[in-house]
């Protein structure tokens, strides 16, 4: 793999772009193979697998203790099974990052606020095959996509205590069974 790290000034402010790209090529890997929906069949791989990512990371500082950062991830990610080369199972192929975070000035006593807000794009995701089920239990090719939205506040009173409020998924999106 490699991986590229740049700091910068954007009108006057610090900003860092970070590339990565990592190749695996699998020699000796058990394969988990669930494309029969009747069977978990477990063996050596007889084939190739490999897998491979790239990000692209930006972080920005807008203004003083106001940071954003966001990220896209591309996964490629494929196995030898013994019904063909397929992606990877529930691995999505994109994902999309973006985090802004904003803290006040520490006192003396170390107190102060600090404020958080992440959002998650998960793109879609190859199912295991269910072409063989009765049709009231097959399932689509993939997933459909998800994004969801987390904050956290965070009140800092001194070096030793602290206490935050938190919310994970409250935009509530659900994964509804196809």
């Amino acid at each position: 793999g490699v991986s590229f790290l740049q700091g910068f000034n954007l009108f006057g402010r610090k900003a860092d772009v970070t590339l990565d790209y990592y190749r695996t090529d699998f020699e000796n890997q058990i394969v988990v193979d669930l494309e029969n929906p009747l069977e978990v069949n477990f063996y050596n791989l007889d084939g190739s697998s490999y897998a491979n990512s790239f990000q692209v990371e930006m972080s920005y500082n807008v203004f003083e203790n106001f940071d954003i950062k966001s990220a896209y991830k591309f996964y490629d990610v494929k196995t030898q099974y013994n019904s063909g080369k397929l992606e990877k199972p529930l691995t999505p192929k994109h994902r999309v990052f973006a985090n802004a975070s904003y803290e006040t000035e520490q006192k003396e006593n170390g107190s102060q606020w600090k404020f958080d807000t992440t959002f998650n794009w998960i793109g879609e995701q190859r199912f295991s095959s269910t072409a063989t089920s009765p049709v009231q239990f097959q399932l689509p090719d993939y997933t459909p996509t998800l994004s969801t939205l987390n904050a956290q506040i965070t009140k800092v009173f001194s070096d030793k205590f602290e206490v935050y409020l938190g919310g994970e998924n409250i935009t509530n999106v659900k994964q509804d069974n196809p």
